[in-house]
């Protein structure tokens, strides 16, 4: 079979993928032309004489659209070239259309893709090193309370007697210290024991400071 022109222009398109199609006339002045690709079987039906130009470019769009559906990539697919000087403003405009079309479906591909494509892991962060411990401070050794000093009162056992009360005025007197200073020595060895008092009588020193002091009544006396 004859073919014309613009039949063999889609030979061409289907030729650029690897596809030769069969051509059979349908007996009504259409001419059908099929194939199959990628398991998919696929036809088109051309007039014999096409009415127009824009006939022809529907002809080659319909047929990368049926290779796009079946998996076919036309990404580097070229459009007919058509003399734009022979066309009017009005066919300019139409021409670009299916082109327009064309990178329409090509941009709504790609984002799909990326829609689609799994999502990388976002990178790990640097996890810092905690700081080290602070060290632990020891604290520091317990003071050791010393004891204090025992006073000495041997000023006081030599003007105080065992065997009689004294009022504390005359033994501050005779201590030669204040009378207030006498009167709080006598009632803290009181509440030792190591003193004595009687009412309107006075202050006098136990027995037992006479056994472990060594003196009584201002002089010494051997320890039984």
């Amino acid at each position: 079979m004859k073919l014309a022109k613009h039949h063999r222009e889609i030979t061409d398109e289907l030729a650029r993928y690897g596809i030769k199609p069969d051509i059979e006339p349908n007996g009504r002045g259409h001419v059908l032309m099929h194939w199959r690709v990628h398991g998919h079987h696929q036809s088109i039906t051309v007039a014999k004489t096409p009415s127009d130009w824009r006939a022809q470019r529907n002809n080659i769009a319909k047929v990368r659209r049926l290779l796009r559906n079946a998996g076919v990539d036309t990404t580097a697919e070229q459009t007919v070239s058509v003399p734009l000087c022979s066309l009017s403003p009005q066919q300019r405009q139409t021409i670009l259309l299916e082109d327009r079309i064309t990178q329409l479906e090509r941009d709504v591909a790609m984002l799909l893709d990326r829609l689609t494509a799994p999502e990388l892991p976002a990178p790990a962060l640097a996890i810092e090193p905690p700081p080290p411990p602070a060290p632990i401070e020891e604290p520091p050794p317990p003071r050791r309370h010393r004891g204090r000093p025992r006073a000495d009162l041997s000023w006081l056992w030599r003007v105080m007697r065992y065997d009689a009360f004294r009022p504390y005025d005359a033994i501050a007197k005779d201590a030669g210290r204040r009378v207030g200073y006498v009167s709080t020595v006598l009632i803290r060895l009181k509440k030792r024991g190591l003193v004595e008092h009687r009412y309107r009588e006075g202050w006098r020193k136990h027995r037992s400071v006479e056994r472990t002091n060594g003196h009584a009544n201002g002089h010494a006396e051997a320890r039984p």
